[in-house]
């Protein structure tokens, strides 16, 4: 697949967005603009640096790392830089399929302050359990972004799509793991419930039910991730669901969708 990246519209995008967004937040966005539209055109052309056809960062990985440490160095917005860069990586991994994995919203918050006050190769090499290395004619920018990639690149995986048939005591097991569960099956059918602390149960959705030893097909399936919202777009994608990964984080998830959720609207 091709390298996607970021158009000054799309930062223009994500930044609107998270104005509004924080605008009743304990910590707004305030005051809001573009302070300098060459310096943000400057860190959204980081992605495209090379020598030639060449890409410097040719990788989806290294490409956002030098996208968020451009917008969040360059300062192009009165405020909110640091959450524009942040959110700009998340959207640029999801435009490449791709997403952050084993960390949380803490762990990125931590990882982009490193980034502003020029402490990501400290930071990221102890995390990363390594020594600092310096490579021959790297500026400190380049050292910087590369630690920042490395990190990244421990978190990231592609997301995976799409669905499987499955036998429904194993669609059972599967969803229990969840918080839902199968019950109450009445002639050719059972109920998809909510399990509630205590033991109580709210009914989500009825579906055609043959038997715990009979296969679900993908439809079926796919109709109990939608209703359970366990889908990739509500945080659990095929890998997560079937393979019993680590769901997305809530805070990545809700903004590595930005774009996609706004192109809807």
């Amino acid at each position: 697949m091709d390298l996607q990246h970021l158009e000054t519209s799309d930062v223009l995008q994500i930044y609107d967005h998270l104005v509004k967004d924080f605008s009743e937040n304990e910590d707004p966005i305030a005051p809001a603009g573009v302070r300098d539209e060459n310096l943000l055109e400057s860190a959204v052309s980081r992605q495209m640096v090379g020598s030639g056809t060449a890409l410097k960062y040719a990788n989806p990985v290294a490409n956002a790392a030098t996208l968020g440490y451009g917008l969040c160095n360059n300062h192009p917005f009165f405020n909110g830089n640091k959450r524009t860069a942040l959110v700009g990586i998340l959207v640029h991994l999801d435009r490449n399929k791709l997403c952050l994995w084993g960390t949380d919203q803490d762990e990125l918050y931590e990882m982009i302050l490193a980034v502003a006050e020029k402490t990501i190769v400290e930071w990221a090499a102890e995390r990363l359990g390594r020594d600092i290395e310096f490579l021959e004619g790297e500026s400190s920018s380049d050292v910087e972004v590369r630690y920042f990639s490395d990190w990244l690149n421990q978190h990231v995986a592609p997301v995976k799509r799409g669905e499987r048939s499955i036998k429904y005591r194993d669609l059972r097991k599967l969803i229990q793991k969840h918080g839902f569960d199968l019950q109450n099956a009445a002639k050719s059918f059972i109920h998809v419930v909510r399990v509630h602390e205590g033991g109580s149960t709210t009914n989500i959705d009825t579906i055609v039910f043959p038997g715990f030893n009979r296969d679900a097909d993908v439809q079926v399936v796919k109709r109990v991730r939608e209703r359970c919202r366990l889908r990739e777009e509500d945080g659990v994608d095929t890998e997560a669901f079937y393979d019993d990964f680590y769901p997305i984080d809530e805070f990545i998830n809700k903004y590595r969708l930005v774009l996609r959720r706004l192109a809807d609207t």
